[in-house]
């Protein structure tokens, strides 16, 4: 589709730098999404197990820093 306003057309190269931008977010947003879905079906799958509080709290602490880690070093 193509025109004069067509999203799918952009008309400038200022649009066309918006666009790649748009379908950059685009893009990150549904790996983003497709990762904590995943996550999310692992950890309903996977049964909880009898822990001690000290433990949960390494886990916790390390799966924080990890998902910080990975945040910093794509942004």
């Amino acid at each position: 589709m193509t025109g004069v306003h067509s999203i799918l057309d952009p008309a400038g190269p200022q649009a066309g730098s918006i666009a790649d931008l748009w379908w950059l977010m685009f893009w990150v947003s549904t790996v983003v999404f497709v990762l904590v879905m995943l996550a999310l079906a692992a950890a309903l799958v996977h049964r909880r197990r009898e822990v001690g509080e000290e433990e949960m709290k390494r886990r916790l602490t390390r799966s924080v820093a990890t998902a910080t880690g990975i945040t910093v070093l794509l942004l």
